[in-house]
């Protein structure tokens, strides 16, 4: 083997290298994005499942709610969120049925409620 023939031999080598590399980075990019969106799915699930409990809690400590009329309150809540999955409302449609039992809910820039107003309260 020539000087010639080496160096092209060598030039190949590092370019299966590189190759390699690249490709073992793309494995690990896939791997990112998929515990990416497990882990963004797991949050969501948790804060869901919080949200839930506390909605459940309002209703039986604040209204009195038995288990019968928080399970009518859920499967309603379950039907809407289903409704919204596969695209038959939307959150427009949701805010203005929200308008026309004159109730509006504001949020902070934290996503924290402020205020749940009535809109008879603001006429008064």
């Amino acid at each position: 083997m020539n000087r010639m023939e080496r160096r092209r031999a060598e030039a190949m080598e590092r370019i299966r290298k590189k190759e390699k590399i690249l490709e073992e980075n793309r494995g690990i990019e896939q791997r990112l994005r998929k515990a990416e969106e497990e882990m963004r799915e797991e949050i969501s699930h948790y804060y869901m499942g919080t949200m839930y409990t506390a909605f459940i809690l309002v209703l039986h400590r604040a209204c009195g709610y038995g288990i019968k009329r928080i399970n009518r309150v859920l499967n309603e809540l379950a039907a809407i969120i289903n409704d919204l999955d596969e695209g038959t409302i939307d959150i427009a449609d949701l805010k203005r049925e929200a308008e026309e039992i004159g109730m509006e809910i504001k949020f902070d820039s934290k996503r924290n409620i402020i205020g749940a107003n009535l809109f008879e309260e603001k006429m008064k």
